[in-house]
């Protein structure tokens, strides 16, 4: 027990040396940048160049998917089990909705709308309804 003890102790301080060390050197790091060997662009560039990591998946036989194929296959067993449609609760409604989408578009297009200043402009001038 006094050997751990004495364990945790030591890791703890050299836990805080590190961190300290790593301060300290990120300091000097930051303070040795300048605008003109560029170093300040780079460090930049560095920092904003972000790239994402897809995590891997697991098939059901617990390999690993590897091809975009497989990740697929595995992603759409998962999101089949995970959602499922609820109850059909309404029949006379769910038939009606199903009636309006198999019933036929019509032939032609609506009219399209306009406006009130709009009339002026297509009727004829001289002419009077009386």
């Amino acid at each position: 027990p006094s050997d751990r003890l004495h364990f945790e102790d030591l890791a703890r301080e050299l836990g805080n040396e590190l961190s300290i060390f790593h301060a300290a050197n990120y300091d000097s790091y930051v303070s040795s940048l300048s605008l003109q060997d560029q170093s300040l662009w780079t460090a930049t560039k560095r920092l904003l160049n972000y790239h994402s990591i897809f995590s891997p998946l697991r098939q059901q036989d617990n390999s690993w998917a590897r091809s975009d194929e497989e990740k697929a296959e595995v992603f759409c067993s998962h999101i089949s089990s995970v959602f499922h449609p609820f109850s059909d609760s309404d029949p006379v409604r769910t038939s009606r909705v199903y009636e309006f989408l198999d019933s036929p578009l019509p032939l032609s297009l609506p009219p399209r709308s306009f406006t009130p200043s709009e009339v002026p402009k297509k009727v004829p001038t001289g002419s009077s309804p009386y």
